[in-house]
């Protein structure tokens, strides 16, 4: 496990930009078919997907579709490179050699099952999937070859199954998942297993629930994803360690350059990392669902759904912002000014200093975590002069600090403009309500909240004057079913604004948990109509998901009432697809076809 420190990374940033990744660039893949993996294979690129499909490229630009030679329902999940010849993996069983990437040739397996990963150990190729029995009958699968053409099965039996499987150099770590079963209730939860020969595997502890996805040895440490948007990370594949991701995402795969870690997921979703640890949103441009990323040396590569396929090359540090407002020397500014400056598509966060004296050597704002191109600051003292700069960052490094700017504060503070009401909205039959939420009021330096059960406030169940931010909490202080108002005011040393408007709400609980929405009230008719019933109105989302769990159309994601619904399947082409089926806190996924 490295022990730099995520400071003396970005220094390490600040010498040298050449591994971070830069804009991505969606390129022309000819195919609309979905990409599941990407591979660099020493002088080409190659991604396998649905349908069979196989493209190469020399460069990631221009891509030519290869012959796979197998059926158009079968879908190729995973392509490795030994050194000296190419392996790609998919459903029912399905592997294919190639020396060259142009010509495949189709392999026994020995199994039915679908195969999700596949990896080369140096001396191994080892591949991993799971069985076509429904859940929970299903289980995970394990084969071996010495050269991709004699496959040999390994007993592992494990309930649920395996989505990716990595070398270490000294053992194979895979993930996926399992069940834990109480009474009538069946819960998924991420399997992680470890095994120095591929023969015998041991279960390690995970803490997540729902299903791994990806697992990756990379440096010296492994990272693990999930489709939840989890991070772990372990130097060994037995301690492992919880990692803020920053995202609910799915996330499907993780790729290094040796000092840059990136993560691609659903919908677009694009997540970097100087150490494993702290993790930073990228823009990709598109909302494709990303399943592989590669690097070839010189740039990035994500494959994903609709035949997607986004380059991105090594980034370079971000220029100095430019200052916007107030301007330089502007006079009579707010003591709550809010400070702005250009946006730099580049930047993935700024640096805002602010001082009473221009060589900083005290700062009253240094804040790094900015995020947008405007921090509001204060309350500041009147007439004083201010000098305040701003830097961008990104994880190539730190740009060089804005020119200097300075303004000054008006003599006389004004009273505070009236705020404005933000959550929850008014009128609101809401399920819960914890905050009262205000926008903030230019000039005030605290506020004052009532909360009561009567619009003209002769009684109130809150009445605080000593908040200093724009939030209340309410949490345990509300009774369901009853009005409740609301009103917000603003104070400084000048004075008090009048009320914002009152605003109105009720808590009214609606979830559905699992055990008001049973199986029984699911059912498909001929593979054409989806009937299910709710027992109070509530979201409900459906998708149509591959046997790996990915997304292949969202067919339903709306606010239903309670009773019996239907929903037509139409748009049908895979007859191993599953549908997803989620209405509050219940999930199912089954059999569109018995």
């Amino acid at each position: 496990m490295r022990h730099v420190t995520f400071t003396m990374l970005l220094l390490i940033g600040l010498i040298s930009n050449l591994f971070a990744q830069g804009v991505w660039t969606k390129r022309v893949s000819g195919t609309t078919n979905g990409l599941l993996s990407v591979t660099w294979g020493g002088n080409q690129l190659v991604a396998v997907g649905q349908g069979g499909t196989i493209l190469t490229s020399p460069s990631g630009v221009n891509w030519t579709a290869r012959i796979s030679g197998i059926a158009d329902s079968l879908s190729l999940c995973s392509v490795t490179w030994t050194g000296n010849q190419l392996v790609a993996v998919g459903a029912h069983g399905t592997i294919l050699t190639s020396q060259d990437g142009i010509s495949w040739t189709i392999r026994s397996s020995g199994t039915t099952g679908n195969l999700n990963s596949v990896i080369w150990t140096g001396s191994q190729l080892v591949a991993v999937g799971k069985t076509n029995l429904p859940q929970p009958n299903d289980s995970g699968i394990v084969i071996m070859s010495p050269d991709g053409v004699n496959w040999t099965s390994r007993a592992f039996g494990t309930a649920g199954g395996l989505y990716s499987v990595s070398w270490t150099g000294n053992q194979l770590v895979a993930v996926g998942h399992t069940y834990s079963v109480s009474g009538n209730v069946r819960a998924i939860r991420g399997l992680i297993v470890t095994s120095p020969n591929g023969v015998t595997w041991t279960t390690q502890a995970t803490g997540i629930s729902g299903y791994m996805s990806f697992v990756a040895w990379i440096g010296n440490e492994l990272i693990a994803l999930s489709r939840l948007g989890n991070i772990l990370t372990s130097p060994n594949g037995v301690n492992w360690t919880s990692r803020t991701s920053g995202t609910t995402q799915s996330l499907f795969s993780v790729v290094s350059t040796g000092s840059l870690f990136v993560t691609v997921g659903l919908s677009g979703t694009v997540i970097n990392s100087l150490d494993g640890a702290t993790w930073m949103a990228r823009t990709s441009g598109v909302v494709n669902d990303l399943y592989s990323i590669t690097w070839t040396g010189t740039q990035f590569v994500a494959v994903g759904t609709g035949g997607a396929i986004l380059t991105s090359p090594r980034e370079v540090t971000p220029a100095a912002p430019t200052l916007t407002a107030p301007g330089q020397n502007a006079i009579n500014i707010s003591t709550a000014p809010t400070l702005t400056w250009n946006d730099l598509p580049e930047a993935a966060s700024y640096r805002l200093q602010v001082s009473t004296n221009s060589s900083f050597t005290t700062t009253l704002v240094n804040d790094s975590t900015i995020t947008t191109t405007a921090r509001v600051i204060g309350p500041l003292v009147t007439n004083t002069v201010y000098y305040w700069q701003v830097n961008a960052k990104n994880t190539a490094g730190i740009s060089t600090y804005s020119p200097i700017w300075s303004f000054t504060t008006a003599g006389v503070v004004a009273p505070p403009l009236t705020p404005t009401l933000s959550s929850p909205p008014s009128p609101c039959g809401c399920e819960y309500v914890s905050n009262l939420i205000w926008n903030s009021s230019i000039g005030a330096t605290s506020y004052q909240v009532q909360l009561s059960t009567d619009s003209t406030f002769s009684t109130t169940v809150i009445n605080d004057s000593t908040l200093t931010t724009t939030t209340r909490s309410i949490g345990g202080q509300l009774t369901a079913h009853t009005w409740y108002y609301w009103r917000v005011r603003a104070k400084n040393t000048s004075g008090v604004s009048t009320y914002s408007t009152v605003w109105s709400f009720r808590m009214d609980p609606l979830a559905v948990s699992p055990q008001d929405l049973t199986h029984q009230h699911l059912s498909i008719e001929n593979g054409k109509i989806l009937r299910f019933f709710l027992p109070q109105r509530t979201q409900v989302v459906i998708k149509l998901v591959d046997p790996q769990g990915r997304m292949v159309s969202q067919l339903l994601n709306e606010t239903r009432d309670a009773g019996s619904n239907t929903l037509p399947l139409t748009g049908l082409k895979n007859s191993y697809d599953l549908l997803d089926f989620r209405a509050g806190d219940y999930h199912r996924t089954m059999k569109i076809h018995p």
